[in-house]
């Protein structure tokens, strides 16, 4: 079973603090990175995450991980 990240945006912060973190695990990292933020998506997904959503959205993005329809 592989494993995945779903990264938030921002992290004990108003502001997206967690961009820095994606960009060094996505360097090693062989599973897939998904952002998510109700705001910074572009941003998670310009730091290298496969994927981003809004929160309101990540039940969508549980079902295409797991191959759930």
């Amino acid at each position: 079973m592989m494993t995945n990240i779903i990264v938030d945006g921002c992290l004990y912060s108003n502001s997206p603090n967690t961009l820095d973190f994606v960009k060094k695990v996505n360097k090693t990292f062989s599973g897939k990175l998904i952002g998510i933020s109700s705001v910074y998506v572009r941003q998670l997904l310009d730091a290298g995450c496969i994927r981003g959503c809004r929160k309101s959205e990540l039940e969508e993005i549980r079902k295409i991980l797991f191959d759930e329809s």
